[in-house]
């Protein structure tokens, strides 16, 4: 059997407020092409299908619209599984529209897929946390288990439910989860876990950090190696693991989504499995149709420079700009004038030799000049539009009520 595992798409996501639905497009395009070249039968998607559990019109509309395509009328089906920025009700919803499309959403470790046909897929037995699949004369045995948290409940061999407190031991309970949905697994049969969750020993980009301080990290020590293959989503960055006989892997996110992950290789992976043999994994890359890049400027009059030789490069830019004072709001307006797709100026200087007396009398400036400059100060960052248009509100706010 030959499968096509990806993951994080992040539909809807934007890059600090700007939409990336144009790049979406193109990997999604790209994602199509290998589809059909690589003559892929079956299709794994391992969560975080969208940024918000609440996605804008252009987002679903996205995913439907190539969806469709990829199955090619029930021929190529697709399993999908949900990630930590999914909505589970929101996916299984759309089961009922999907099944003649072949396309299978589970959104929750206790969903109970029917048993039936899902266009060339047919699922033979299914329980919670597992699929008895037969496609193109082959058969498999595919465990699902999507994003689970500390609150999560899981299901035992036997059907029961059972709520286990996950923060006591995050990692030994999905082990033993694991352990008992593997027991489902056949001899005559092609053996694979579909999994959202986060590997202790995976590298994770800014966007997972968050999640290091908790404890829903699983030691990959604590998984069966019955699978052959781990199809894994939820870190960004592609990377592969050896565990006894099982091979486990990120796809990892096929564009870039913030400036931790801008030297990624972004992929998804061709996987080729026989029963009984350990699987075959291929990365195929990705374009990168518009690079984040970091620049850095020693003065005020050196970014001018930089901004005006690449203001047609087409790429997101995190500007870092050291300097001896605040940053003129003039100059980062003629900055984002000159290059487009400026996400961020950041001014860079020693605060520690700074004070007050340093910067220019308070009785010259207004109120949002004060308070842009008290915000730089504190925080080394420039303050959005969006937040400057908030205390500007205040402001007004504030001038009435004491006309009042």
């Amino acid at each position: 059997m030959k499968i096509l595992h990806t993951s994080d798409w992040h539909l809807g996501k934007s890059l600090d407020g700007i939409s990336r639905l144009n790049e979406q497009n193109i990997f999604l395009d790209e994602i199509l092409n290998i589809l059909e070249r690589e003559k892929i039968d079956l299709i794994l998607i391992s969560g975080d299908i969208f940024d918000s559990p609440l996605p804008s019109a252009k987002a679903e509309n996205m995913l439907y619209r190539y969806l469709k395509r990829y199955s090619d009328g029930g021929k190529r089906p697709i399993i999908i599984i949900s990630g930590n920025h999914d909505s589970s009700e929101k996916l299984e919803a759309l089961n009922s529209l999907s099944m003649d499309l072949g396309i299978i959403f589970i959104g929750n470790i206790n969903t109970v897929i029917p048993e039936g046909r899902y266009g060339e897929l047919n699922v033979v037995k299914s329980g919670r946390g597992f699929l008895n699949v037969e496609l193109n004369e082959e058969k498999a045995v595919i465990i699902t288990v999507p994003y689970l948290n500390d609150k999560s409940v899981f299901s035992n061999i036997e059907g029961e439910i059972e709520e286990i407190s996950l923060q006591r031991n995050y990692s030994k309970d999905i082990g033993n989860l694991l352990n008992n949905l593997c027991l489902n697994f056949q001899d005559d049969s092609i053996n694979i876990v579909v999994a959202h969750l986060f590997l202790q020993s995976g590298e994770p980009c800014d966007s997972e950090r968050e999640l290091l301080g908790g404890a829903l990290l699983v030691n990959t020590e604590d998984l069966p190696s019955s699978p052959q293959y781990y199809a894994l989503g939820h870190l960004h960055k592609a990377q592969n693991f050896k565990h006894k006989y099982s091979k486990l892997s990120y796809s990892g996110a096929p564009i870039k989504y913030s400036k931790s992950e801008r030297n990624n290789k972004n992929s998804v992976n061709i996987v080729e499995v026989k029963k009984g043999i350990e699987a075959e994994v291929k990365r195929e890359y990705l374009s990168n149709p518009k690079p984040i890049e970091i620049w850095t400027a020693y003065s005020p009059i050196e970014a001018i420079e930089i901004c005006e030789k690449n203001k047609n490069r087409n790429c997101y830019v995190y500007f870092e700009i050291h300097c001896e004072n605040f940053l003129e709001r003039d100059l980062i307006s003629n900055l984002k004038k000159i290059k487009k797709d400026i996400v961020e100026i950041k001014p860079c200087f020693n605060i520690e030799e700074m004070t007050i007396e340093e910067t220019e009398d308070l009785n010259t400036k207004t109120m949002d000049e004060i308070f842009f400059d008290f915000y730089s100060y504190k925080t080394n960052r420039v303050p959005s539009k969006d937040l400057m248009d908030m205390f500007n509100e205040i402001m007004k706010e504030g001038e009435l009520d004491e006309a009042n």
